[in-house]
């Protein structure tokens, strides 16, 4: 007996015109990183007749919705698409050098686009879920590691087909995004020597309504239900100009813009692959002094919130790769 295995797994993404319509897959990454979790959920319901038992009869289905996390490696190639799926507005793809290097623009818009379909190929079977909007992304920077994303799905309906095999599919090319190509800045000013790690969490709050009368029990297309959430957190090692550059602004509680850039490889002469993340305004939130845990380096926890002050976004993330396809 054959058994499936993880290490046959790809992810194929398709781009729905219509929010539930599922579509066949165009764009396909093998950058997945184990934790993946999308799933059908199905929620019952036991009704308390009072037909002379104590002991339940029938569930009927109450609500059924596609949920789970879908964590990648960082890629200069193929990350555009969910960067776009989760903030809702992009400018690009922009021609900046002469050939074939392309900008693109992501900031938060008021609502997010129709959806996708996620071809998730698990080795003996192909589970294609449909209607997949990103509620949540998390951006995780430790040291010496790639860059990191999880991705948070709120989907509504489930087919299985006959898995795709890997010949058959073109992958988006590996370009990972490295911890060594990377700085983060506070104020424009680089701070990487002293940070250890740094999280960024981006949250849609979405809707799970479903309508009075639907035989299957699919929820409608989810809509925000409140204000996009960015916060996130440093952690690093406290010394005098880390103290300037954060501490003092916490306890003053002033704000701080903060940034973390990525620089890969050259993609034509003087052009090359780059993701830019630019919080313009953080106000440090929480307790943010150093405590003393042991006799060495003390290390403290810096957690803040991000907030658009109506001149800059709360986030905007840029990004440079050989990608000239519009979205």
């Amino acid at each position: 007996m054959a058994f499936a295995l993880g290490t046959n797994a790809f992810l194929g993404v398709g781009k729905e015109t219509s929010w539930g319509q599922a579509v066949t897959a165009d764009w396909y990454i093998d950058f997945l990183l184990a934790g993946e979790t999308l799933s059908l959920n199905r929620e019952y319901e036991f009704l308390p007749r009072l037909d002379g038992t104590s002991q339940r009869k029938e569930p009927y289905l109450k609500r059924q919705l596609i949920a789970g996390d879908l964590p990648i490696q960082l890629n200069y190639e193929g990350i555009e698409l969910f960067l776009y799926q989760l903030l809702g507005s992009v400018d690009g793809p922009n021609l900046i050098g002469s050939s074939d290097a392309y900008e693109w623009t992501f900031t938060p818009g008021n609502s997010l686009p129709a959806g996708l379909t996620l071809h998730m190929n698990r080795d003996v079977k192909k589970w294609k879920y449909a209607g997949c909007k990103i509620s949540a992304g998390k951006f995780e920077f430790n040291s010496g590691e790639p860059g990191k994303a999880t991705f948070t799905i709120l989907g509504k309906s489930l087919t299985t087909e006959t898995a795709d095999t890997r010949g058959s599919v073109s992958f988006k090319t590996f370009k990972p995004v490295m911890q060594t190509q990377g700085v983060l800045e506070i104020d424009d000013t680089d701070r990487s020597a002293s940070v250890k790690s740094a999280s960024i969490n981006i949250e849609n709050p979405l809707s799970e309504e479903q309508p009075i009368f639907d035989a299957d029990g699919h929820i409608i297309e989810p809509q925000f239900t409140d204000k996009m959430k960015i916060n996130g957190n440093l952690v690093g090692w406290l010394d005098a100009t880390m103290y300037s550059a954060v501490s003092a602004k916490f306890e003053a509680g002033t704000a701080a813009k903060l940034e973390v850039i990525f620089t890969g490889e050259e993609i034509e002469t003087g052009y090359y692959y780059k993701l830019q993340i630019t919080l313009p305004n953080i106000t440090l939130v929480g307790a943010g002094d150093p405590s003393v845990a042991a006799a060495g380096l003390l290390e403290v926890t810096w957690n803040f919130e991000a907030w658009y002050d109506g001149t800059d976004d709360q986030i905007e993330i840029k990004l440079i790769n050989t990608n000239g396809t519009s979205l």
